[in-house]
């Protein structure tokens, strides 16, 4: 269960009429309406069209929190001419920034070259990502296939069945390398593999 809190300012323009825009939802106990004790998650959610409405007669400035400065750019950033001079500087280069992008056709060229391209970077990172998480499993899945065929030749010399009866049984270990595991039958698996030369198959 969650609960909605409402935060609000109120707009001097609307006889301090309490406009809702901004909400924060925490976690709660069902039947209780209680907060779960130590929570730590929050989230919180912004109304712009609500935000718009409160403050469509004022000029969003530096005197407002760095939060509203930018709800008023994301709302504003196309078209805003006006800026009050002690806005955030950082919000004021947001807004230097777009005036670029949307004057200049150059800067528009630059500015969806840079975003494509850094979208085609995170595109590849990602599949790279995913071609070496692919590549550990599958070496990890080969590496537990060697270790049950060495376990199942440790098996055959307990058992003691003739070699010639299961020689050509197994996928990875070869009649060459039988000398070797009954050298370190008493090594586990892991260690045996690890002192046998064996070569990754080719598609892996």
């Amino acid at each position: 269960m969650q609960k909605f809190q409402d935060v609000y300012d109120k707009d001097k323009s609307n006889n301090n009429k309490e406009i809702y825009y901004y909400k924060e939802v925490v976690p709660m106990i069902k039947g209780y309406n209680i907060e779960i004790p130590d929570n730590k998650m929050n989230w919180v959610f912004c109304e712009l069209s609500k935000f718009k409405k409160q403050h469509k007669n004022h000029l969003v400035d530096g005197n407002y929190t760095v939060k509203e400065q930018w709800l008023d750019f994301l709302i504003n950033a196309n078209e805003k001419k006006d800026l009050a001079e002690n806005l955030n500087a950082t919000v004021k280069r947001g807004y230097e920034i777009m005036k670029s992008v949307l004057q200049d056709e150059d800067m528009k060229i630059l500015y969806w070259k840079e975003k494509r391209d850094k979208e085609l970077y995170e595109s590849c990172k990602l599949k790279e990502l995913e071609s070496l998480e692919k590549e550990a499993f599958d070496k990890g899945k080969w590496k537990g296939e060697i270790k049950g065929e060495i376990s199942k030749f440790k098996d055959f010399l307990d058992l003691g069945v003739p070699k010639e009866k299961y020689q050509n049984k197994f996928t990875y270990i070869k009649p060459e390398n039988f000398q070797y595991i009954e050298e370190h039958i008493d090594e586990t698996e892991s260690q045996i593999m690890g002192g046998m030369e064996i070569e990754y198959p080719d598609h892996i």
